[in-house]
């Protein structure tokens, strides 16, 4: 054996071993929360589901003169009194009817079961999804050092762990766009429309597509993910009633929890520091943040419009802009939640092909690196009523968002060096591997959480 084939082998059985590690943390994590009863996001998504299973309203009445939220029920009803409330006492429940219908069998099942069941899946959906993604983006380095690494990073992420740790959705979303980067990217048109359609109905940030398709005049895709959203929210609404859809959309209308720790959007960072949301800004002038988010989300468009003029007939352009919509969706979001993070993998992963393919700066790899360290260091959820720390609202609360921004910022150098830059060939040795063993180095703060968190 030679000394680069032991060499090999050793990283190998290194990784290995992590791997086990992150899957057995993982998996302690998860049964730990179905055999506690522990309330999670998934709760509100349960209880909902319920709600409807019984013939009563998805989500809490409003009252439509002053938008003051009424108790109809409290979040927990249908779980288990052992649950620990954590301070809960209303659904805030922000998901779309189509989402509650498509979960309902779920509520067909005890609480514990109905919670396996949506961890399990979620954990299947992610890793399968992950996995793929790698193999399309690196086809040629695709042997079992590569996979066994790159998903134990992948489970030590912070962004990742939020998913388990709050039985959230957004690992079915990532999942959802791994996918629809992949069928529009190879022009099958139809396959992407009707899965954009799909992700639409469930989260409306998804809308972001909607702009960049039709800057690109796609039509045929367009037509058929907007179809896909109509239909499915006319069924919904034929099932479900109407009542539940105004309530609905008048829970989108009071939401006032931007200022949360978790939320890394544009907008929640400028509510915790101008207003308009529900916690003590520095300055209570809310129509600042309204106006600087305005301004931002014009730009934000008028750049994606320029870029998507710059299009030429090649599909690394087409990647860097897909990326730039990933970004672009999650800080444009009112609620730009850390556990949707999972979909900026995908931005990540091909913008290091780019830099190893077209422009390869030790600068923006460092940059982006800083990006990755950023969205994720370990901060535990901190409400909206509760993130009033002015300090904070720079720093523990503003980490994620530095992060998101640092990503978008480096997409736009990006976009603007593939207008410019000559294909150089792809890198190998050592400065090939780099970004990818510097990757774990920016991720430990994260593994030691998740590990902390499994094995205290």
């Amino acid at each position: 054996m030679t000394p680069k084939n032991s060499f090999s082998s050793v990283l190998t059985w290194l990784a290995i071993c992590m791997l086990i590690v992150m899957l057995v943390a993982t998996t302690i994590i998860m049964v730990t929360m179905v055999e506690k009863n522990l309330a999670t996001d998934f709760s509100m998504f349960y209880s909902a589901a319920k709600d409807f299973l019984k013939h009563h309203l998805m989500y809490m009445k409003i009252d439509w003169a002053h938008y003051n939220v009424r108790k109809i029920a409290t979040v927990y009803k249908h779980i288990p009194p052992v649950i620990p409330f954590l301070g809960v006492k209303h659904s805030t429940e922000l998901n779309s009817p189509f989402f509650i219908l498509l979960i309902t069998p779920l509520a067909l099942l005890t609480y514990q079961q109905a919670l396996a069941c949506w961890l399990l899946i979620s954990f299947i959906a992610g890793v399968g999804a992950f996995l793929y993604l790698l193999k399309k983006i690196f086809p040629q380095r695709y042997n079992l050092l590569f996979m066994v690494a790159g998903l134990a990073a992948f489970l030590g992420s912070i962004t990742v762990y939020s998913n388990f740790g709050y039985a959230e959705l957004g690992l079915f979303i990532f999942a959802g766009l791994v996918f629809s980067w992949t069928w529009s990217r190879s022009g099958r048109d139809k396959a992407a429309g009707v899965l954009l359609g799909l992700l639409l109905t469930l989260k409306l940030f998804i809308g972001m597509f909607l702009i960049y398709f039709l800057f690109l005049k796609r039509w045929r895709l367009l037509a058929y993910m907007v179809t896909t959203f109509i239909i499915l929210n006319l069924i919904t609404l034929c099932i479900v009633g109407s009542k539940n859809y105004i309530d609905y959309i008048a829970i989108l209308h009071v939401a006032d929890w931007f200022a949360a720790s978790w939320n890394a959007s544009l907008y929640g960072f400028l509510s915790r520091i101008f207003g308009g949301s529900f916690n003590q800004p520095i300055l209570n002038i809310p129509i600042i943040a309204h106006s600087l988010y305005i301004i931002s989300a014009i730009f934000v468009v008028s750049v994606l419009f320029f870029n998507t003029r710059q299009q030429k007939d090649d599909k690394q352009r087409f990647d860097l802009n897909f990326s730039y919509v990933l970004c672009a969706m999650i800080l444009l979001s009112p609620l730009g939640w850390v556990y949707y993070f999972p979909v900026l993998l995908i931005a990540l992963l091909l913008s290091i092909k780019f830099i190893e393919k077209y422009y390869y700066n030790l600068p923006i790899i460092f940059t982006l690196l800083i990006s990755l360290f950023l969205m994720n260091v370990p901060y535990m959820l901190v409400p909206a009523q509760s993130a009033n720390n002015p300090a904070y609202m720079f720093t523990r609360y503003a980490y994620q968002f530095y992060g998101l921004l640092i990503l978008f910022v480096v997409l736009v150098i990006l976009l603007y060096k593939q207008a410019h830059m000559k294909l150089i060939g792809e890198r190998t040795g050592v400065r090939q591997h780099f970004p990818f063993a510097a990757i774990w180095l920016a991720l430990l703060p994260s593994l030691n959480l998740l590990l902390v968190s499994a094995f205290k």
